[in-house]
């Protein structure tokens, strides 16, 4: 194809996706002048990106599913980036129907690096037409403005009043003509994730990632067919690519014609033009450091959902739970429990995994139990035989999780003991079970560790499994 036309399909694109500004850039002094392969703007790593490149593959060993090992040296130089880079991207199809994509570089040599996954979707099929149909959540409630070249201008701008607001479920084609910025209209635009906000440097420290762990950074939704993706991730940004420049010139599998929003693209990165940025989070990588970028594509099939006797939502089974496991006692909650800042679909990554982590490493991370420990103690010191009726328990233990501050820490523990669990947000419906209607009424409107917390009391002291559901 054109140079600066590729669409890049499914590609692994650096060493720096997204754009850089006037194809140029400084470090330490000096400045290094790139290809311009889009417009004036260097993008994906310039003209022989790591898109282009051979890379070597090895079967790795993974104990959850299927890993493929990619490993690739680009020189000193090459492209005009300084610095030997060696990176190793592992790609690992887990039994949970995950695609879990780990990416690892080094130097030795101060460099940018800023590696992202640039795969589309389309959950109604490739052949199925346009994404515009799809919902989708973000969670970042800001994003960085482009100008007519689509280069952030250098603001983190909220999103609340504007077409870029996915904080709540939205079809992508309900305000995509609304999107400021020329031709072709849609959505390309990098999103701040995990309430960094204006702060999102600081908040990455040198690293530049957001976090260790991958949290949830979006989830699609495609209604006709009932499939849903998550999308996690340790990145601090997002971009959200709507399919605004395919134009029916390249076809797919069966002769499909991919048009216009044919397919989205969620790719998780560093902020774009971050290098010239100096208010964006680190994209610099230097001798003795190592980068590490996560991003997990979580998908779910379609399932058949069942009403809970007693409850007034609904809740979608495991895949294991064909009967809807009629004789194990349900709690319900409403999904406002579970966030803002944690929706109801990211448990659903962090107990898999965590809880797989469980095993595959041999041991329970210390928060488990901390948590674990802090609930027993304050159990036996107030000697409470119904701790659901005992206010001074209840009031030691709310302050107790606030201090550790984690719910993972509670949902974690149940999961080691071997609770059934199933999380989705299906739903807005605050929906209550027979004999625990009380505890919906302590949880209701409390931060959702404390409800979570209060689920792990009601297992231990009543000796009943739960299955803990978001509706």
């Amino acid at each position: 194809m054109p140079d600066g036309t590729s669409p890049y399909f499914g590609a692994l694109v650096g060493r720096v996706a997204n754009r850089i500004a006037g194809a140029q850039f400084s470090l330490d002094g000096k400045t290094y002048k790139l290809a311009a392969n889009n417009g004036p703007n260097c993008l994906h790593g310039g003209k022989v990106g790591f898109d282009k490149v051979l890379w070597e593959a090895q079967r790795a060993n993974s104990s959850g599913g299927q890993a493929v090992r990619l490993t690739y040296t680009s020189k000193d130089g090459e492209e005009s980036f300084p610095g030997t880079a060696s990176v190793c991207v592992t790609y690992t199809l887990t039994d949970a129907n995950e695609l879990l994509t780990e990416m690892r570089g080094t130097t030795d040599a101060a460099t940018p690096i800023n590696l992202a996954q640039h795969s589309y979707f389309n959950l109604g099929g490739h052949a199925s037409g346009t994404v515009l149909d799809h919902e989708l959540t973000i969670h970042g409630d800001h994003y960085t403005p482009v100008d007519d070249v689509a280069i952030p201008t250098g603001d983190i701008t909220p999103v609340s009043g504007t077409p870029f607001d996915f904080t709540s479920p939205h079809r992508v084609g309900e305000r995509i003509q609304d999107v400021p910025g020329p031709a072709p209209f849609g959505y390309d635009h990098n999103y701040v994730l995990f309430g960094l906000g204006p702060d999102a440097k600081s908040k990455c420290g040198p690293s530049g990632m957001a976090s260790d762990m991958p949290q949830l950074a979006a989830t699609l939704y495609h209604p006709p067919s009932g499939r849903g993706m998550n999308v996690s991730t340790t990145a601090p940004g997002m971009q959200f690519y709507s399919g605004n420049f395919l134009d029916g010139t390249l076809s797919g599998k069966g002769g499909a014609v991919y048009k216009q929003h044919a397919g989205l693209c969620l790719e998780t990165q560093g902020f774009p033009n971050a290098i010239n940025q100096d208010s964006f989070p680190n994209v610099v990588l230097r001798p003795g450091e190592e980068y590490r970028h996560l991003v997990v594509y979580h998908l779910d099939v379609p399932r058949a959902s069942c009403r809970v006797p007693g409850c007034g939502g609904t809740w979608a089974p495991s895949p294991c739970a064909a009967g809807c496991f009629p004789a194990t006692p349900r709690v319900c909650l409403d999904v406002s429990l579970c966030g803002p800042g944690l929706p109801a679909r990211w448990f659903d990554w962090q107990l898999l995994h965590m809880s797989d982590g469980l095993v595959f490493e041999g041991r329970r991370p210390a928060a488990v139990n901390s948590i674990a420990a802090v609930v027993h103690r304050l159990h036996e010191a107030n000697g409470c035989s119904e701790p659901m009726g005992c206010e001074h328990f209840k009031r030691q233990l709310h302050e107790a999780v606030m201090e550790f501050g984690y719910l993972m820490c509670a949902l974690l523990y149940l999961v080691h003991l071997g609770v059934q669990y199933d999380v989705t947000a299906v739903g807005s419906t605050m929906c209550r079970h027979n004999s625990v209607a009380h505890l919906m009424d302590i949880a209701t409107g409390e931060r959702y560790i404390y409800a979570s917390v209060l689920l792990y009391v009601l297992m231990v002291t009543c000796h009943i499994p739960v299955l803990f559901v978001c509706t």
